[in-house]
């Protein structure tokens, strides 16, 4: 065989390699709540259409790469399902819908980015007509980013403005219910396996005893905190200067600067004085 035969019959079989390699696909699917994580409402219906979208396009589906109960505004690479992707051996990644790879425009833009030009691997939707390998569709898909980002954030706008309706009323604004109540409906009631423990702790303090000598005393007697680990100090601080122990909200928005201090809806767990 000729020089120029084994180099044809070379090029022909990396051709080969390279023409099998780029009709398989790895799916990803991704959900941000853990009610949808842990009913899988979401999971069930993203992969559905992905398979059913690469048999009909003649992929060959090698994998299906999952986060659940992952926000989309994590940068893709750090979460432990999409960081996989290089492992598959695939030249395409398939999506439901473009937010499903990222709410945050910098990471989807910048993620199509990397994947295309450092690692050849094109993103295509399966319900969104958008080629992420031409021009044109990469101006598609920052507009179509973009939107999706400006949904993100009037859905902020608007949750920001409900927790701000609702502490203005003194209502429970989300957040972490504090030890001693627990949320129900939107609302603050009293956990009645935690509340002797604050009262406990603020009748101490009256006493006389500091922090540390009540987190030590707790932790003596056996009282696990709301985690089941030790109590300390700093915790014991935060519960005696929190407000809704004598039945008020307190809540600071930091994008406009807003302090709210109001009666609250919920019982109190500490009278004053």
């Amino acid at each position: 065989m000729t020089r120029e035969a084994r180099i044809k019959q070379s090029q022909t079989r990396e051709k080969k390699i390279r023409d099998a390699r780029s009709r398989r696909a790895v799916g990803y699917i991704r959900v941000s709540s853990e009610d949808q994580r842990d009913h899988g409402l979401g999971l069930e219906a993203q992969e559905k259409a992905i398979r059913a979208f690469a048999e009909s396009q003649g992929y060959e589906l090698v994998g299906m790469l999952e986060d659940a109960a992952v926000s989309g505004t994590t940068n893709p690479f750090e979460r432990q399902g999409f960081s996989q992707i290089l492992e598959q051996q695939a030249d395409l990644l398939l999506v439901w819908k473009f937010d499903r790879l990222a709410r945050d425009l910098i990471f989807a833009v910048t993620t199509t980015d990397t994947l295309l030009k450092e690692h050849n691997i094109k993103i295509r939707s399966v319900t969104e007509p958008i080629e992420t390998d031409t021009p044109y569709g990469r101006m598609l898909f920052s507009i179509l980013a973009s939107l999706a980002e400006l949904e993100r954030e009037s859905i902020r706008q608007r949750m920001t403005t409900g927790r701000k309706l609702k502490a203005e009323k003194g209502g429970y604004a989300g957040g972490e219910p504090p030890y001693g109540y627990r949320a129900n409906n939107g609302r603050l009631e009293i956990n009645p396996n935690e509340a002797p423990t604050v009262q406990t702790i603020f009748r101490l303090r009256k006493e006389g005893l500091g922090s540390k000598r009540i987190a030590a005393m707790l932790n003596e007697l056996g009282i696990p905190s709301r985690s089941g680990g030790q109590w300390t100090y700093s915790t014991i601080d935060k519960m005696l200067k929190n407000k809704k122990y004598r039945g008020q909200v307190d809540y600071f928005f930091e994008d406009e600067g807003l302090h709210i201090i109001q009666n609250g809806q919920h019982s109190a767990l500490i009278e004053e004085g």
